[in-house]
C-alpha cells in the first residue's frame, strides 16, 4: 500500500488502526488548533469498549464512580515526527 503510515508498530488505515497482531481498532482523527493556538492531530477511538492500542499510550479520563465514560484518544502536536507522518492523511 502506498503511503503506509506506521507509528510504534501500529498501522494507520483509512478508517482505523491495526496492531502487529492484526487486531483492528476503529478510529477517526481530527487535525486542528488547540486552545493555545498550536496545531495538533487527535485520534479518537470509535468504540468505547475496544479503545485504541496500548502501544500509542492513549489517554482516557473516564470516571466510573460518577458514570462518566470517555473514548480513548491520542494527541500528536505539531513539530513531532508523528505529526509530520499523519499530516498527509489528517485533514
Amino acid at each position: 500500500m502506498k503511503n503506509q503510515i506506521t507509528i510504534n508498530g501500529i498501522r494507520f488505515l483509512k478508517h482505523g488502526l491495526k496492531d502487529a497482531a492484526g487486531n483492528y481498532f476503529p478510529a477517526h482523527w481530527h487535525r486542528g488548533a488547540m486552545v493555545d493556538g498550536k496545531e495538533a492531530i487527535t485520534i479518537y477511538a470509535k468504540d468505547i469498549c475496544k479503545g485504541l492500542p496500548a502501544a500509542l499510550n492513549p489517554s482516557n479520563d473516564s470516571d466510573s464512580r460518577t458514570d462518566y465514560f470517555e473514548k480513548d484518544r491520542v494527541r500528536f502536536n505539531a513539530g513531532t515526527p508523528e505529526f509530520d507522518l499523519l499530516a498527509t492523511i489528517a485533514r
